[in-house]
């Protein structure tokens, strides 16, 4: 079933949310895993229509689909897809990433997609180890840029400047 065709919840009530999000940690931190949300919720964008997560460490598929499926908090899993819909009706996504290349993934999957585009033409992008964002920022040249600030005209910032020769390396200004 193809998650266009069920029908997404406008935008859930934040505290529905937030609770619906802490029992997903939860449910992964049960399970050993270390899980954050990803996404333009992230960001703090408007509702996109449904929660993301990106997992440190890669599942198999059987895997996910099994672990999904036991989960009391879903009531249908697209195993395939890793992706779920809550006893609420909120689909749920989760993205998964090697530890040493977690930063990245954590960048790529919350956005958003110019940025991460720009991103993807630096010099050291997708070079491990970097485990978190703040380390994955360090490998393109970039200084801590939270989420919601994350945009291309932000790459031009004061401490990051970007010359026509530059082949995407930053300099940062002592």
């Amino acid at each position: 079933m193809d998650r266009a065709h069920v029908g997404l919840l406008a935008s859930p009530d934040p505290v529905l949310l937030a609770g619906l999000e802490t029992r997903i940690v939860d449910w992964a931190r049960g399970q050993g895993w270390f899980l954050e949300r990803t996404g333009p919720l992230r960001r703090g964008q408007p509702w996109p229509g449904r929660l993301e997560f990106i997992k440190k460490g890669v599942l198999d598929p059987e895997v996910w689909g099994e672990l999904l499926q036991a989960c009391t908090i879903f009531v249908e899993v697209l195993a395939e897809k890793r992706e779920a819909k809550s006893a609420e009706g909120i689909w749920v996504k989760f993205f998964q990433s090697p530890g040493a290349l977690f930063g990245f993934a954590q960048l790529a999957h919350t956005g958003p997609t110019d940025f991460v585009a720009a991103l993807r033409s630096r010099r050291g992008w997708d070079q491990a180890p970097a485990e978190d964002e703040r380390a994955a920022l360090a490998q393109v040249g970039l200084p801590w840029m939270a989420p919601e600030q994350r945009s291309v005209g932000r790459l031009g910032a004061p401490g990051c400047s970007l010359g026509q020769h530059d082949q995407g390396r930053c300099h940062h200004d002592s």
